[in-house]
């Protein structure tokens, strides 16, 4: 008999024989957890646990397949695995028998996460790695098969292949499990300290040519037929070609803004940016909505208004803002997780509109025709089911030029037609909520309403900025400087990774840079130290993503690559190097120059679209930043004022008094405010002026 028949025969007696198979229950071992994923499948049939020493334990013991599913609340297609498979008794009762079951929210563990993902490269290495990642593993958790979503179907068909042939001969497994960890070594391994090399203008321009050859020159983003945001790229293309002189890099960075914001990407009605386009155009998104996207995008729209004051990006800029404070801050200031996909059970419900639907709430509008034709909608609708994206087909000028009326008149009356879509949209019911607050996420948050306030002067992103600040200190870090990872429900819990620390500092050294209080450096201090002392490689280079404190897993990753997110390993070089310059740290400067220049001479010729913030930081070894300094009664009102132009190779500090750091020193001048312009703690002659201080820095 085939293995095939087999398995078919096995699954006939497992689901007609279920009071053999182990326990079907109301509720599992995730009923006590508090991750929104995880409870979402609490009450699933599968005998779910956490990752934990039992479910480990309890596979050594049994000797059985481990199932690592690792997923986060907000992933469509968890949803629909969920919905079809692990929802499903006679699923259950297969999964019950046959293996030990662990759910892991890799919003929660990004270090099981980045273990397993890596794993899933390993094993796949031209296939798709994605989530919900389903992860089979030996029972001492060594994974010998990775893949995403599968059909109910081929899920049960693989879970018979499998058990079946580790039954037979368990070494098998134990074989391709080895073969797993080879690779991943090597891809772990990928990074050597390499021989010194001296930093090469060059060596950016063949970056930024390759990444070209990446883009989409007509829509902007990357040739995919699914586009991120990534808004790491695009800052490093405006910071490149301006310190460069490249109009290529500058435009493809506003090209990208531009075609971003008036698209389907962001949400025309009440802003924000969902997590991806579906297609090539930005039309359609995956609408799930996340922290980190729109904290990273706030940044950007800051920097690119700074840059040319383009006023269609302050707008959407102030509405992504309002669309955090309102959607997104919970009652201590501080941020939730994401918005899913789905209500109602239907991916983008929420979002999206029948003709119908439109036309009774706005045809009584006379500019109607007009919103019709902005968004192209119809009858047939431009997405699913006769639904309507709301995405801009042309400008809002162009609109206004062909119906011969005033653009900013059109825009109020546009802005009419959004209030009335949106007061109807929220009588819907609203995708659901992922209300844990990721440490990480919200340093990135916090610098992005530094960002926000320098770029619009808006006194009330600052005060919101000071909020999140105190959260964090407060409920986030402890005494000796170590971090948690998550909070939720009144309650912080799990260690730091190595994004938490660095993003944190680096949001306390832009409250800094903008309040001239010692305080926001003298907290992030210990937290630098707390990385170099327990996140440190065994060279003394590059950081774990996990600390020596943490259990060990089977692997320890360093995260290098830049991609939705900047990696932790150049945040964190980032951190090193302006805490670095702040405190005339030179041991600290050192290190963080040779982990960017170890990272770039590796990857600018074979791989530099990943590695985009390391370019940025790499630029600073070509041109040393800028060390501003703003000293006296003045200061503060200087500082904003400054800051309000494009600066991004730059440090800033200063206060009413010299303080305490070492590049203040013998500044302070009685009765005048002093702008220093610094390179290598080298000074020009101090100005009072700040279009003085703009001609010293160009």
């Amino acid at each position: 008999m085939n293995r095939l028949l087999l398995a078919f025969t096995a699954l006939f007696i497992i689901s007609c024989k279920g009071g053999m198979t182990g326990k079907l229950s109301n509720e599992n071992h995730l009923i006590n957890e508090s991750s929104p994923y995880l409870l979402q499948h609490a009450h699933n049939p599968v005998d779910w646990y956490p990752w934990d020493d039992v479910a480990l334990d309890k596979a050594k013991t049994e000797r059985k397949i481990i199932l690592v599913s690792i997923g986060y609340a907000s992933c469509h297609w968890c949803h629909v695995m969920e919905k079809e498979s692990f929802s499903d008794t006679a699923v259950a009762r297969l999964m019950n028998q046959e293996l030990v079951n662990i759910k892991v929210d890799r919003e929660e563990r990004p270090d099981i996460d980045n273990v397993y993902m890596t794993a899933c490269q390993a094993a796949n290495q031209n296939g798709a790695c994605g989530w919900p990642l389903n992860v089979l593993c030996t029972p001492e958790g060594r994974p010998f098969w990775v893949g995403t979503y599968l059909s109910k179907q081929d899920w049960m068909n693989l879970i018979h292949s499998m058990t079946s042939s580790y039954n037979e001969d368990p070494n098998n497994m134990e074989k391709m499990a080895s073969q797993i960890e080879r690779n991943m070594r090597q891809i772990n391994d990928g990074f050597v300290i390499a021989p010194e090399k001296t930093a090469d203008a060059q060596l950016l321009e063949k970056a930024f040519s390759t990444i070209l050859g990446q883009c989409d020159q007509i829509h902007g983003g990357r040739n995919s037929d699914l586009k991120f945001p990534l808004p790491v790229m695009w800052n490093f293309c405006l910071q490149y070609g301006l310190s460069y002189k490249n109009n290529y890099a500058v435009e493809l960075a506003h090209l990208t803004a531009r075609k971003m914001m008036n698209s389907g990407l962001y949400d025309q009605l009440s802003g924000g940016f969902a997590r991806y386009a579906t297609d090539a155009q930005w039309k359609v998104p995956h609408f799930e909505k996340m922290l980190y996207d729109n904290a990273q995008l706030i940044s950007l729209y800051s920097a690119l208004y700074k840059h040319n004051k383009n006023e269609d990006y302050r707008i959407k800029l102030n509405q992504t803002v309002q669309f955090m404070f309102s959607d997104f801050k919970n009652s201590e200031s501080a941020y939730y997780s994401s918005y899913d996909a789905d209500s109602d059970h239907e991916e983008g419900k929420y979002y999206t509109w029948t003709y119908s639907e439109m036309k009774t709430l706005l045809s009584s509008l006379p500019q109607f025709p007009l919103f019709e034709k902005l968004y192209q909608i119809s009858e047939a609708g431009n997405w699913e089911h006769g639904r309507n994206v709301l995405h801009p087909a042309m400008s809002l000028g162009q609109i206004a030029k062909e119906a011969k009326q005033d653009e900013q008149s059109l825009r109020t009356k546009m802005n009419e037609c959004h209030k009335i879509l949106l007061e109807a949209r929220k009588k819907r019911n609203k995708p659901a909520l992922d209300d844990k607050v990721i440490c990480s996420w919200n340093g990135l948050m916090l610098k992005a309403l530094c960002d926000a306030y320098t770029a619009t002067a808006d006194e009330n992103y600052f005060s919101q900025a000071k909020l999140l600040a105190q959260f964090l200190k407060t409920k986030m870090i402890k005494p000796d400087g170590s971090l948690f990872r998550i909070y939720k429900n009144g309650k912080a819990s799990g260690s730091g990774f190595l994004d938490d620390y660095a993003s944190v500092i680096l949001g306390f050294q832009r409250m800094y840079e903008l309040s001239f209080d010692e305080q926001y450096l003298n907290d992030a201090k210990p937290m630098l130290n707390f990385i170099l002392q327990h996140f440190s490689d065994e060279q003394g280079l590059y950081f774990y993503y996990n600390s020596d404190l943490d259990k060990e897993l089977i692997a320890r990753k360093k995260e290098m690559e830049d991609q939705a997110m900047i990696s932790s390993n150049a945040l964190a070089a980032e951190a090193l190097y302006n805490m670095g310059l702040l405190y005339d740290q030179r041991e600290w400067l050192d290190r963080a120059k040779r982990m960017i220049e170890n990272t770039v001479h590796q990857v600018s010729e074979t791989a530099p679209v990943f590695y985009t913030h390391w370019l940025n930081l790499y630029i600073r070894s070509v041109k040393a930043p800028y060390e501003i300094a703003i000293v006296g009664q003045e200061a503060q009102k200087l500082n904003l004022k400054l800051q309000s132009n494009f600066i991004p190779n730059a440090i800033f500090l200063g206060g009413e008094t010299e303080g305490s750091l070492e590049l203040l020193k013998e500044k302070l001048q009685d009765g005048q405010t002093m702008i220093y312009v610094c390179r290598n703690k080298i000074c020009k002659l101090p100005v009072d002026d700040v279009e003085k201080s703009l001609k010293l820095i160009n």
